[in-house]
């Protein structure tokens, strides 16, 4: 069983986490970390990464790029895997994640499901195969997210080789809704992918993490 610290433990996607490492018997969570250091958890909650005593062999964030400072020095500090699952970071910060590989196995991820990673896999057979078309990408997520266009979709249009225009939508507690449209002279492609709930997050975080611990540094 792995030791694992969520960053960021009282969001909803901490809470999902701890909710899905719960369920499964390769994981331990040993601390849970956030400003609110309350909540009903079977463990101790922190208000700061620095007053975390517990061993761990892996750091989950699902926090702010506000945070990266403390994640990084947490990390490093205690030569452990981190998962980042956080979207948002400067040219700057995503420069610190990469200095921070160097010594620890760290995997930078904008959306933690299956189904994006497949859809990542098959959308440059797509652009190959439908040369010419136009690419478009649309998300839709809950009224609260903050980043417009989200990391996803960020990250499908660099999978396609920044062909693709994004239209965003926030509104409601949506998780979040993808779709990749090519758009030919006779004929149209859509792929959407839609989340129903955090679960499929939490999971994919865990297997990320799963994978993660053990191998050497670098950034994955």
């Amino acid at each position: 069983m792995k030791n694992i610290v969520i960053n960021g433990i009282n969001g909803k996607m901490g809470k999902a986490v701890y909710a899905a490492a719960a369920e499964r018997k390769d994981f331990n969570v040993v601390c849970g970390v956030d400003k609110r250091a309350i909540g009903n958890f079977d463990c101790p909650v922190y208000p700061t990464l620095a007053q975390v005593c517990e061993h761990t062999d892996a750091l989950i964030d699902f926090s702010s790029p506000s945070a990266l400072n403390s994640v990084l020095d947490f990390a490093t500090e205690n030569a452990c895997a981190l998962v980042l699952a956080t979207t948002g970071y400067s040219a700057a910060q995503l420069a610190q994640i990469e200095k921070a590989a160097q010594v620890i196995p760290v995997k930078l991820t904008a959306n933690t499901s299956l189904g994006i990673y497949a859809l990542k896999k098959i959308l440059p057979v797509l652009k190959q195969t439908l040369d010419g078309y136009d690419v478009s990408i649309a998300e839709a997520h809950g009224k609260n997210k903050k980043d417009r266009p989200s990391g996803t979709a960020l990250d499908l249009a660099r999978t396609l080789g920044n062909c693709a225009e994004i239209n965003s939508v926030r509104g409601g507690d949506l998780p979040g809704v993808h779709t990749v449209t090519f758009l030919g002279g006779e004929e149209s492609v859509t792929i959407t992918h839609t989340v129903f709930s955090r679960k499929v997050f939490a999971e994919g975080a865990l297997d990320i993490c799963a994978s993660l611990i053990g191998k050497p540094h670098g950034l994955y």
